[in-house]
């Protein structure tokens, strides 16, 4: 700025008494010209934690789970009159990572539970091109072999989910003791005032003929078993998109033509499952 009023004409003592400096600060910075000011590094400031941090170091050391404001309050009885912020960023960088939570593998004796749900798919049909459908997947998952059945549908509604529920025990030659649900509409309604599901009548009755019972899984649960929960939908699918799409454009239009005819490619990675305790088969009707 002094500079340019200097190009203006302005002399010194005007420049000085327009910026309120004196004059002798106005022509040592117009004598310097526009060279960067030059700083000297500033002596490094004692910081209040510093007599500290030895005994944060060793506490970490021996126990690295011990919380920030524990530790603030060990060390304020100590003397220290900082901030806890100041602790807690301390901590941050001095503690180690945490070591990587062993993952127990949800397993199930034989004929014991089964796994149902259903995964959504946006495609076009060959007979209808430029219309984008919905398309359902009911998939019945076996806990123990990993044995999966699955079809594709046209929507949600209870009687396909009671067709498919048939056609799954039909196909694996029995029924389990329980079959679990992620939540799904058609299955638990909701929650009664003792957060006890609410179960569909129809779908509690069909169970009840090949003596199943229903179980849904409960949030705290949820992490343990979503690993091996849905292998059909989120990581076969999921990963296959560009050939469930050539499957669905070389169909007919026929949902159920296309679930029985034009799936083969899931069979190729997934018909041997490998599993430390057997191989499973994939069926898709």
């Amino acid at each position: 700025m002094l500079q340019e009023l200097k190009r203006k004409g302005l002399s010194i003592s005007a420049i000085a008494l327009r910026t309120g400096l004196d004059r002798k600060t106005v022509r040592k910075h117009l004598d310097r010209g526009l060279a960067a000011p030059a700083y000297s590094p500033r002596e490094p400031r004692p910081r209040r934690l510093e007599p500290y941090e030895d005994y944060l170091a060793d506490k970490i050391k021996k126990c690295p789970e011990l919380s920030g404001r524990r530790l603030f309050r060990q060390i304020q009885e100590r003397g220290y009159d900082g901030s806890q912020s100041a602790v807690t960023a301390h901590l941050r960088a001095i503690r180690p990572d945490a070591p990587p939570r062993f993952e127990r593998r949800f397993e199930t004796e034989p004929g014991e539970q089964a796994q149902v749900d259903f995964a959504e798919f946006k495609t076009e049909f060959a007979d209808e091109p430029g219309v984008v459908r919905k398309v359902h997947l009911f998939s019945f998952v076996l806990g123990c072999s990993r044995w999966l059945w699955g079809r594709f549908c046209a929507d949600q509604k209870l009687e396909t989910v009671l067709r498919c529920h048939v056609s799954a025990f039909d196909l694996c030659g029995g029924a389990t003791k329980e079959v679990l649900y992620d939540r799904m509409k058609t299955a638990v309604l909701g929650e009664d005032a003792d957060r006890s599901a609410v179960y569909n009548p129809s779908l509690v009755a069909l169970l009840d003929h090949y003596g199943s019972a229903r179980e849904k899984v409960r949030r705290s649960a949820l992490p343990s078993i979503a690993i091996c929960r849905m292998p059909a939908a989120s990581s076969i699918l999921a990963q296959s998109e560009a050939n469930r799409d050539s499957a669905f454009a070389n169909g007919s239009g026929s949902i159920i033509q296309n679930s029985r005819e034009n799936v083969s490619w899931l069979g190729k990675p997934c018909s041997r499952r490998m599993n430390r305790r057997r191989n499973a088969s994939l069926f898709f009707a």
